[in-house]
């Protein structure tokens, strides 16, 4: 397999912690294309997959349950890049704060929008530094009991 590789982009609009991630490839690089294509074929091997066990509780066993999780999900992720991707129509105010510190707010109307209701959609980001391991604060993420910390 052979992969050429040629990306053009704006390196005033990428913010300064993260242009050293920007500039060593790892952004638009190849790596990051294929992570992508497999995270795709692992979810339409699980729409195609007939060998789940029913006796999981809490899975959802039925291919169209499966298939309509799925197409949920992709329309969420969808939806974030497209509430936090930029454009030329739709730029980013920064609120308060500067460099590393600041948080940035978008507004667009969405009007025929399937699935969402219409109306302004505000989108807000910020970044910091925490000095964990990620996987750490993935987990704490994704723990239902330190939700309310």
């Amino acid at each position: 397999v052979t992969w050429v590789e040629h990306v053009e982009f704006d390196d005033r609009a990428v913010h300064n912690i993260y242009k050293l991630l920007v500039n060593s490839g790892l952004v638009f690089g190849a790596k990051r294309w294929v992570a992508t294509l497999d995270r795709q074929c692992e979810r339409l091997a699980s729409v195609m997959a007939n060998n789940i066990p029913s006796g999981d509780v809490g899975v959802i066993t039925t291919p169209e349950g499966r298939k309509s999780m799925l197409k949920l999900a992709e329309r969420m992720v969808l939806s974030f890049c497209s509430g936090v991707g930029a454009s030329t129509a739709h730029t980013w105010t920064t609120l308060s704060g500067s460099g590393a510190d600041d948080v940035r707010v978008m507004t667009r109307k969405s009007m025929d929008d399937p699935g969402r209701p219409p109306g302004i959609v505000l989108s807000a980001a910020t970044s910091f530094w925490i000095p964990v391991q990620p996987k750490r604060v993935f987990d704490f993420l994704r723990d239902e009991n330190s939700r309310s910390e």
